[in-house]
Protein backbone atom coordinates (compact mmCIF):
# COMPACT_ATOMS: atom_id res chain seq x y z
CA UNK A 1 0.00 0.00 0.00
CA UNK A 2 1.45 3.17 -0.91
CA UNK A 3 1.84 6.35 1.64
CA UNK A 4 -0.52 8.13 0.32
CA UNK A 5 -3.29 5.60 1.00
CA UNK A 6 -1.88 4.19 4.26
CA UNK A 7 -2.87 8.07 5.18
CA UNK A 8 -6.39 7.85 3.98
CA UNK A 9 -6.84 4.59 5.75
CA UNK A 10 -5.48 6.26 9.10
CA UNK A 11 -7.94 9.59 7.94
CA UNK A 12 -10.84 7.52 6.99
CA UNK A 13 -10.16 5.76 10.67
CA UNK A 14 -10.13 8.52 12.54
CA UNK A 15 -13.38 10.19 11.02
CA UNK A 16 -14.72 6.93 11.89
CA UNK A 17 -13.92 7.46 15.61
CA UNK A 18 -15.50 10.91 15.71
CA UNK A 19 -18.66 9.87 13.85
CA UNK A 20 -18.49 7.34 17.04
CA UNK A 21 -18.13 9.93 19.57
CA UNK A 22 -21.04 11.98 17.66
CA UNK A 23 -23.09 9.23 17.70
CA UNK A 24 -22.24 8.20 21.27
CA UNK A 25 -23.37 12.08 21.98
CA UNK A 26 -26.40 11.70 19.70
CA UNK A 27 -27.42 8.61 22.03
CA UNK A 28 -27.26 10.06 25.42
CA UNK A 29 -28.87 13.46 23.96
CA UNK A 30 -31.47 12.34 21.38
CA UNK A 31 -33.89 9.57 21.58
CA UNK A 32 -32.72 6.05 21.74
CA UNK A 33 -34.05 4.10 18.17
CA UNK A 34 -31.35 1.57 17.56
CA UNK A 35 -31.51 -2.00 18.65
CA UNK A 36 -27.79 -2.12 20.08
CA UNK A 37 -25.30 0.71 21.47
CA UNK A 38 -22.24 0.96 19.81
CA UNK A 39 -20.76 -0.65 22.54
CA UNK A 40 -22.06 -4.20 21.28
CA UNK A 41 -20.75 -2.53 17.77
CA UNK A 42 -17.28 -2.33 19.02
CA UNK A 43 -17.70 -6.28 21.21
CA UNK A 44 -18.84 -7.80 17.20
CA UNK A 45 -16.10 -5.56 15.77
CA UNK A 46 -13.63 -6.56 18.56
CA UNK A 47 -14.53 -10.60 17.97
CA UNK A 48 -14.03 -10.69 14.16
CA UNK A 49 -10.99 -9.20 14.13
CA UNK A 50 -9.47 -11.14 17.22
CA UNK A 51 -11.70 -14.47 17.41
CA UNK A 52 -10.46 -16.28 20.83
CA UNK A 53 -10.59 -12.72 22.89
CA UNK A 54 -11.65 -13.32 26.52
CA UNK A 55 -14.39 -11.26 27.95
CA UNK A 56 -11.95 -9.58 30.21
CA UNK A 57 -9.58 -8.47 27.24
CA UNK A 58 -12.73 -7.17 25.61
CA UNK A 59 -13.75 -5.40 28.62
CA UNK A 60 -10.89 -3.79 28.85
CA UNK A 61 -10.92 -2.75 25.54
CA UNK A 62 -14.07 -0.91 26.15
CA UNK A 63 -12.44 0.43 29.49
CA UNK A 64 -15.29 -0.94 31.38
CA UNK A 65 -15.48 -4.01 33.73
CA UNK A 66 -16.11 -7.28 32.98
CA UNK A 67 -18.68 -7.69 34.97
CA UNK A 68 -20.50 -4.90 33.43
CA UNK A 69 -19.59 -7.14 29.66
CA UNK A 70 -20.46 -10.61 30.51
CA UNK A 71 -24.32 -10.23 30.83
CA UNK A 72 -23.78 -8.66 26.83
CA UNK A 73 -21.40 -11.45 25.87
CA UNK A 74 -23.88 -14.16 27.52
CA UNK A 75 -27.05 -12.08 26.08
CA UNK A 76 -25.29 -12.40 22.79
CA UNK A 77 -24.14 -16.25 23.10
CA UNK A 78 -28.18 -17.09 23.62
CA UNK A 79 -28.92 -15.37 20.45
CA UNK A 80 -26.41 -16.97 18.85
CA UNK A 81 -24.27 -14.09 17.96
CA UNK A 82 -21.34 -15.28 19.64
CA UNK A 83 -19.76 -18.68 20.87
CA UNK A 84 -18.03 -19.18 24.14
CA UNK A 85 -15.29 -21.53 24.01
CA UNK A 86 -15.03 -24.42 26.31
CA UNK A 87 -12.98 -23.35 29.90
CA UNK A 88 -12.79 -24.95 33.22
CA UNK A 89 -13.22 -21.38 34.75
CA UNK A 90 -15.63 -18.96 33.10
CA UNK A 91 -13.93 -16.41 33.27
CA UNK A 92 -11.29 -17.70 30.82
CA UNK A 93 -13.97 -18.87 27.93
CA UNK A 94 -12.81 -17.56 24.30
CA UNK A 95 -15.05 -15.96 22.36
CA UNK A 96 -15.64 -15.76 18.56
CA UNK A 97 -18.40 -14.62 16.61
CA UNK A 98 -20.66 -17.12 14.62
CA UNK A 99 -22.14 -17.03 10.86
CA UNK A 100 -25.28 -15.25 12.82
CA UNK A 101 -22.95 -12.72 14.55
CA UNK A 102 -21.37 -12.02 10.93
CA UNK A 103 -24.76 -10.94 9.48
CA UNK A 104 -25.75 -9.60 12.64
CA UNK A 105 -22.40 -7.25 12.35
CA UNK A 106 -23.04 -6.36 8.69
CA UNK A 107 -27.10 -5.19 9.95
CA UNK A 108 -25.27 -3.13 12.62
CA UNK A 109 -22.48 -1.99 10.17
CA UNK A 110 -25.38 -0.29 8.23
CA UNK A 111 -27.18 1.19 10.83
CA UNK A 112 -24.52 3.23 12.75
CA UNK A 113 -23.29 4.40 9.26
CA UNK A 114 -20.20 2.26 9.70
CA UNK A 115 -17.47 1.81 6.75
CA UNK A 116 -14.39 0.03 5.93
CA UNK A 117 -12.05 2.43 4.91
CA UNK A 118 -9.87 -0.27 2.39
CA UNK A 119 -13.08 -0.61 0.12
CA UNK A 120 -13.18 3.01 -0.26
CA UNK A 121 -9.48 3.68 -0.70
CA UNK A 122 -9.07 0.87 -3.37
CA UNK A 123 -11.44 1.77 -5.75
CA UNK A 124 -10.34 5.73 -6.12
CA UNK A 125 -8.20 7.12 -8.75
CA UNK A 126 -4.38 8.95 -7.82
CA UNK A 127 -6.74 12.01 -8.39
CA UNK A 128 -9.65 10.61 -6.13
CA UNK A 129 -7.14 9.29 -3.62
CA UNK A 130 -5.96 13.42 -3.14
CA UNK A 131 -9.06 15.02 -3.64
CA UNK A 132 -10.46 12.84 -0.81
CA UNK A 133 -7.16 13.48 1.40
CA UNK A 134 -7.67 17.31 1.20
CA UNK A 135 -11.17 17.05 1.99
CA UNK A 136 -10.95 14.78 4.90
CA UNK A 137 -8.36 16.59 6.28
CA UNK A 138 -10.84 19.56 6.82
CA UNK A 139 -13.48 17.73 7.64
CA UNK A 140 -12.00 15.96 10.50
CA UNK A 141 -10.81 19.46 11.48
CA UNK A 142 -14.52 21.09 11.48
CA UNK A 143 -15.68 17.47 13.47
CA UNK A 144 -13.07 18.49 16.12
CA UNK A 145 -14.19 21.61 16.28
CA UNK A 146 -17.57 20.69 17.46
CA UNK A 147 -16.15 17.77 19.53
CA UNK A 148 -14.40 20.29 21.25
CA UNK A 149 -17.35 22.60 21.74
CA UNK A 150 -19.67 19.90 22.73
CA UNK A 151 -17.52 18.32 25.31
Amino acid sequence: MTEQKKKLVAQLNELGIILMLIRKWRSIHCVKDLEYDLDDLFIFELLQRDPGLLGSQVAKALGKSPSSISDKLERFNTLGFVRMGAAEDERRKPLALTESGERQLQNMRSEQLWFAPAEIIHSLSETGLETLSANLEKLIGSANKIINQQF
